[in-house]
């Protein structure tokens, strides 16, 4: 197993360069590792020390690109730490080195973009950690000197984007966006197919949204991997400002986004009613399809009628309530009875008389249920807002 001399190890850490250029004439510090195959430039990059950083470039530039035995750079540990001027100095001399590394001979990146571009184990490049630990300012350095980087995917198919957005790291967007490939904003997940959008609006995150949206409009539409849109999660999590800043994109987003079925052939309506999301603004759109079906053939309002949940009942009247007095929204049942039968001079009076029996009972009984359980705590009583 390596080991590090303990006097180089502890100069390096203490950043004490006198120590450092004395122990040069003693010791291949060159070839010195820890036990993690850690050189003496990732030790000196992780602690922040800039003058042991600056003298180990100067005298063992092959480092540059060595990596441990994370598959990791000396650049990857300072981005991750945030030392700026680390990160800065150790761009500044893959601008002028010479090093032709044996696995990047067959390519025309440069030495500093190789430097940049190269991902760890987790296939994580140096971006991705300093996104992660939130360090702006090396992401910016890193942007600026590499404005082409595609940002790939880690191992967890997360991009420096994506990761940004689940922090609700508004800065680090706006820092990328301008700069990036629009592709990015596009790019998924592994095990839900979520975009960087996605994630904002389950997490509720207006102001995220608003910086990706200002960029790349068109990833409104993009549906994860249950088929879903940013309006059926926003309905889902009850994330009524991410539905009201939806809203302000004007009719025809909304009304291409509230008709986008997922997997089970839900819609976006179907969510408010499922899911006991009100809001006001949404529910008195004009040309709103309520009477759509999906694959079960269920409307909203028949949802409504299966699906109702205690922790969500208030709302679900309030929405059962408006749908039917002022949306005249219609069951499956009530639609298909409207369809009348070439054969059948009358209709069926005692049947559509046992069924508004039935309904009205049913809505007795909803009410009588309210009114026993009106003084047990509701989950979710934000969705009365």
């Amino acid at each position: 197993m390596n080991h590090m001399d303990f006097y180089l190890y502890d100069a390096v850490i203490n950043d004490n360069v006198d120590v450092l250029k004395e122990l040069e004439g003693k010791l291949s510090v060159g070839n010195q590792r820890t036990p993690t195959d850690s050189t003496v430039l990732h030790l000196a990059c992780q602690y922040g020390s800039i003058q042991c950083v600056e003298e180990i470039l100067n005298v063992y530039d092959s480092l540059l690109l060595k990596l441990d035995s994370r598959g990791e750079t000396g650049l990857h540990l300072a981005a991750r730490e945030g030392h700026y001027d680390v990160v800065e100095a150790l761009i500044i001399k893959a601008k002028s080195s010479l090093l032709q590394p044996d696995h990047f001979q067959n390519t025309s990146s440069t030495v500093v973009q190789i430097l940049i571009r190269l991902a760890n184990v987790e296939f994580e490049t140096a971006l991705h950690a300093a996104v992660r630990y939130t360090h702006n300012n090396v992401v910016q350095l890193l942007i600026t000197h590499d404005p082409k980087h595609s940002h790939p995917h880690n191992m967890y198919s997360e991009t420096p984007l994506y990761l940004a957005s689940i922090r609700g790291d508004t800065q680090i967007i706006t820092t990328i966006l301008p700069s990036a490939d629009k592709s990015v904003a596009y790019l998924v997940d592994k095990e839900y197919k979520r975009t960087a959008l996605h994630v904002a609006t389950d997490r509720g995150n207006v102001r995220v949204m608003k910086e990706l949206v200002k960029y790349i409009p068109d990833c409104l539409e993009i549906v994860d991997v249950g088929g879903r849109n940013i309006l059926h999660i926003a309905m889902k999590q009850g994330q009524k400002e991410m539905i009201r800043f939806i809203l302000s994109q004007g009719s025809r987003a909304i009304n291409k986004l509230l008709i986008q079925r997922d997997k089970e052939g839900n819609t976006p309506l179907h969510f408010i009613a499922k899911f006991g999301c009100y809001v006001r603004e949404l529910m008195d759109l004009r040309e709103v399809d309520w009477e759509v079906l999906n694959h079960k053939n269920l409307t909203p309002l028949d949802l409504l009628d299966t699906v109702l949940d205690t922790n969500y009942l208030l709302t679900q009247v309030r929405i059962r309530t408006h749908l039917i007095t002022h949306a005249k929204a219609r069951t499956h049942k009530e639609l298909w009875h409207t369809l009348k039968d070439p054969y059948d001079e009358k209709p069926d009076i005692e049947k559509g008389t046992a069924d508004a029996i039935k309904k009205e009972k049913m809505n007795q009984e909803l009410v009588e249920f309210l009114l026993q359980n009106s003084s047990l705590p509701l989950k979710n009583s934000n969705r009365m807002i």
